[in-house]
């Protein structure tokens, strides 16, 4: 199986939901189900990364490691 990476850096595809109830953050846009557990509307990773910067991933960004990380 190809490797799906978050916009974070993890392995989506290495998640135990992933294919079950989740496809990947770049194939739901950000929306994993774990965000109501957090109180966000959107990933503040894919947020920052893809929907601000028009990233791929994290590290793509000059700004990394930044305080999202820490």
């Amino acid at each position: 199986m190809k490797k799906v990476i978050g916009a974070c850096g993890c392995i989506c595809s290495d998640c135990r939901i992933y294919e079950k109830d989740c496809k990947g953050c770049h194939a739901i846009k950000g929306k994993p189900c774990w965000l109501h557990e957090v109180g966000l509307d959107v990933c503040d990773f894919y947020e920052c990364c893809v929907m601000d910067k028009g990233l791929e991933h994290c590290g793509e960004c000059r700004e990394i490691p930044c305080n999202k990380f820490w």
